[in-house]
C-alpha cells in the first residue's frame, strides 16, 4: 500500500511527535506573544497585583499624613494658648480603662498640661497617655499611646466638661504561639467627657476625669479580622500649679 501524501515516517516523525508532547506539557494552547497567551497574561497580571497593593499602602500612608497634618496646627495653637495662660498646671495621673467590647478593666498612666484660656469659661489641655488591652482571649494585646487635645468648659470652679480630638498610635502584639508580626497603626479619634477638680492646697488639686473615645474599627490578621477599639477611660490626677 502506498504512503499517504504528507505523512512523515522515521526519525523525523518521532521528533515531531516529541515536540508536540513537550508543547502540550507546557500548556501553551495559544501562540506566544498574542493576547490569548496564558503565560503572558500571568506575567502581566502579577505586576498589576503588586502595583495595586503598593497603591493601597500609599493611600493609607497619605490618609495618616493628612490626619496628622490636621491635628498638628491645633496642637501648636493649644500649646501657645497654654503657655500664655495665667493659670497653668501639670497633671500626672493614673487610671482605669476598658474597651466597649471587653469586660476586662486595665490600668493606664498619663501626663497632661492644662491652662485657662478664658478665666471661668474655657480651659485647654494637652495629654499623653499609655494604655493596653487584651483581646480575643489573650490572642493579641492592644498597646496604645494616645496624644489628645481637649477644650473644657469651666463655668463652675470645680466642674468641667467638653471634648476634643486625638492621635492614637496603636500596636497589636500577637501573643504566642502565634508567629504573626506585630502590627502598628495610627488613627484619628474624638472624645467627650468631663471631670471634677478638688483643691487640697494653694497650688495643688485632685483632678478626676472621665471620657469616652470613638475610633475607626481596627483591622487584625486573625479572625474576625477587625474589632471595635472604642473605650472608656477614668483617671485620677494631681494638678500642680505653676
Amino acid at each position: 500500500m502506498g504512503v499517504p501524501h504528507g505523512t512523515i515516517h522515521g526519525p523525523m516523525a518521532d521528533d515531531a511527535r516529541a515536540n508536540t508532547l513537550r508543547n502540550l506539557g507546557k500548556r501553551r494552547f495559544f501562540p506566544a506573544g498574542t493576547i490569548l497567551d496564558t503565560d503572558r497574561l500571568r506575567s502581566d497580571w502579577e505586576p498589576s497585583c503588586r502595583v495595586m497593593e503598593e497603591m493601597e499602602g500609599n493611600m493609607k500612608t497619605t490618609r495618616n499624613i493628612f490626619r496628622t497634618a490636621a491635628i498638628a496646627p491645633l496642637a501648636v495653637l493649644l500649646i501657645a494658648t497654654v503657655s500664655k495662660a495665667r493659670a497653668t498646671e501639670i497633671i500626672p495621673s493614673i487610671g482605669l480603662t476598658r474597651s466597649v467590647d471587653s469586660e476586662d478593666t486595665k490600668s493606664s498612666v498619663g501626663l497632661a498640661i492644662r491652662g485657662s484660656a478664658i478665666p471661668s469659661v474655657l480651659a485647654i489641655e494637652l495629654k499623653g497617655q499609655y494604655r493596653k488591652q487584651d483581646r480575643f482571649d489573650g490572642q493579641l494585646t492592644e498597646k496604645m499611646w494616645p496624644i489628645t487635645a481637649s477644650a473644657w468648659l469651666t463655668p463652675l470652679r470645680v466642674i468641667y466638661a467638653g471634648g476634643g480630638v486625638g492621635w492614637y498610635h496603636t500596636t497589636l502584639d500577637y501573643n504566642a504561639p502565634s508567629s504573626l508580626q506585630d502590627q502598628t497603626t495610627q488613627k484619628f479619634g474624638v472624645h467627650l467627657g468631663g471631670g471634677v477638680r478638688v483643691p487640697i492646697a494653694p497650688a495643688i488639686a485632685l483632678d478626676m476625669n472621665g471620657r469616652y473615645v470613638w475610633l475607626q474599627n481596627q483591622e487584625t490578621a486573625i479572625v474576625p479580622r477587625e474589632f471595635n477599639p472604642d473605650f472608656w477611660d477614668m483617671s485620677l490626677g494631681l494638678g500642680l500649679h505653676f
